[in-house]
């Protein structure tokens, strides 16, 4: 596990997952540095991303990966409630956690076909990210399918990373 637990989503990836899966109302996991979404919980003032409470619309979420469990069940809990018209959940791919298992896996489950090279928040650190296999989980209504199936974005990374650099 990664000793930072701070690592961001690459603006690239939102933008496919948002593209495909929002528009996203709510940053769950963020701070005012690293928000994606205009609305966003970042535990200051009661407003924690694992308290389910606080999740409406539709909500984008990569939370630190080692509370990926905890996670699961808020955003589980906030889909089977009806609080969320959706949640979309950028996780390291831990296919043999108790989490995964007993929570992401009655929902759809997203098998991206590349490595995720996340950001580091340290500039002098950059181009140093944490680079892992992660999975896409998707809750709510239409999401609650036992599904899992590949997410192939290969292609389209490149072309933002060539559209990017001119």
């Amino acid at each position: 596990m990664a000793l930072r637990q701070d690592y961001r989503t690459p603006r690239w990836l939102f933008d496919i997952l948002n593209e495909d899966f929002g528009p996203f109302t709510l940053d769950a996991f963020a701070d005012k540095d690293n928000a994606l979404c205009a609305s966003y919980l970042d535990g200051s003032l009661g407003n924690d991303g694992f308290d389910n409470d606080c999740w409406s619309g539709n909500v984008f979420a990569n939370p630190p990966f080692a509370f990926s469990g905890r996670a699961v069940v808020t955003a589980d809990l906030a889909a089977t409630m009806h609080k969320v018209k959706s949640a979309c959940m950028l996780l390291q791919a831990g296919i043999s956690t108790r989490w995964f298992h007993d929570w992401a896996c009655s929902w759809t489950v997203l098998i991206p076909n590349c490595r995720i090279n996340y950001e580091s928040p340290d500039p002098a650190l950059k181009l140093k990210g944490f680079n892992r296999d992660s999975i896409i989980v998707l809750f709510g209504p239409k999401w609650h399918c036992n599904s899992i199936r590949p997410y192939y974005i290969r292609k389209r990374r490149e072309a933002a990373y060539y559209s990017a650099i001119g």
